[in-house]
C-alpha cells in the first residue's frame, strides 16, 4: 500500500488506496461498513478527518505499520464523519481483514496500537476473526431515574434501568422494544444533558440461538444509528454475562442492517468474533 505521486495537467496527485468492508456480515449489506486505508505514513489530522467526512461512513480506519515492534504491529486511529474516536470495534475487524487478505497472508495474528491500549486480532481456521476489546463494567448510572424518563421521552419507550459504562446501557423489557425505538433529534439533547455521547439498548433475546440484542446510537458523534458496534458489546457482553451466568454469548444488533457477534468474556477482556465481507476496493486521488 504505498502512496503514489502522478502528474495530470501538471498537478500533483496523490492515490490513496481504499478498502470498503461489512464487518460483523455474513453477506454483502449486512453487518457495519468500514472503510479501510492503510498509509506508508500519517497524513495531517485535519485530512483524515475530511476523508472520513466524505466516505460518510460509521468510522474510516486509518493505520500505519509499526515494524519495530513486529511484523503484525500497526498503528491504527479511527474517526466518524465529525470526530475522531477512542475505540472502534467493527473498523478493527475490517482492518484486520483487509491486511489479512492482502498483505499478510501468512499471519494468524495482527496487532493495533490505539487510544484504548494494544488490541488483537486472530484469524481462526473457520474464517471468524476473533478480536480481543478492553471490557467494561456496567454500574448503575448515578441519574438513573432521571435518564430513564428523558431517554422514554426521546426514544418512544422508556428502560427499566440505565447503567453507566463506555456509553450508557438501556435496559428494555424485550427484544420488541428495542426494535420499537425511534430515535430522532431529540436524542442527542438528551444525552449532552446528561454528559454522554452515546447510548447502547439492550434486551433479552425472545429469537432462537441468540442471547441479547443491542441497538447503538450516537448522534453527537455524527453517527444517529450505528448498524453493528462492537465497542457497544465491549459493555453489552460483560453486563449479560453477569445477569445470565456464562462467558460466551451471541448477540444479534438488531438495527436496520443486523449484525450477529459471538462474544466471549475472560476476565478484563472481551473477545468478539464476527466474519467480514468485502464490498469495494479503489483509490482515492487527492
Amino acid at each position: 500500500m504505498r502512496i503514489r505521486f502522478v502528474r495530470f495537467r501538471k498537478v500533483s496527485i496523490v492515490e490513496l488506496k481504499i478498502w470498503t468492508v461489512d464487518a460483523f456480515a455474513g453477506k454483502a449489506f449486512e453487518g457495519n461498513p468500514a472503510a479501510i486505508m492503510p498509509l506508508d505514513t500519517w497524513l495531517p489530522d485535519t485530512l483524515m478527518q475530511q476523508i472520513a467526512a466524505e466516505n460518510n461512513l460509521s468510522e474510516t480506519a486509518f493505520l500505519v505499520a509499526e515494524p519495530e515492534r513486529g511484523p503484525e504491529h500497526y498503528h491504527l486511529r479511527w474517526f466518524t464523519p465529525e470526530v475522531e474516536v477512542p475505540l472502534c470495534g467493527h473498523a478493527t475487524l475490517g482492518s484486520a481483514f483487509v491486511l489479512f487478505t492482502h498483505v499478510h497472508p501468512e499471519a494468524d495474528l495482527l496487532v493495533f496500537r490505539t487510544l484504548s491500549g494494544d488490541l488483537r486480532v486472530a484469524r481462526r481456521p473457520d474464517g471468524l476473526l476473533a478480536m480481543e476489546l478492553p471490557a467494561f463494567v456496567a454500574t448503575p448510572h448515578p441519574k438513573g431515574p432521571d435518564i430513564a424518563r428523558a431517554l422514554g421521552s426521546a426514544l418512544r419507550r422508556t428502560p427499566q434501568e440505565v447503567f453507566s459504562a463506555n456509553y450508557p446501557v438501556a435496559l428494555f423489557g424485550s427484544e420488541a422494544d428495542v426494535a420499537a425505538l425511534q430515535p430522532g433529534a431529540e436524542l442527542a439533547a438528551v444525552l449532552a444533558e446528561f454528559g454522554e455521547s452515546g447510548l447502547t439498548a439492550t434486551a433479552r433475546a425472545s429469537r432462537d440461538g441468540f442471547d441479547f440484542v443491542t441497538r447503538f446510537f450516537a448522534p453527537a458523534k455524527g453517527i444517529l444509528e450505528d448498524p453493528v458496534t462492537g465497542s457497544a458489546h465491549a459493555a453489552a457482553a460483560p453486563f449479560w454475562a453477569r445477569r445470565l451466568g456464562q462467558e460466551r454469548l451471541t448477540a444479534r444488533q438488531i438495527s436496520a442492517r443486523g449484525g450477529t457477534l459471538i462474544c466471549t468474556v475472560i476476565g478484563d477482556r472481551v473477545i468478539l468474533q464476527g466474519r467480514c465481507v468485502p464490498y469495494l476496493e479503489g483509490v482515492i486521488r487527492l
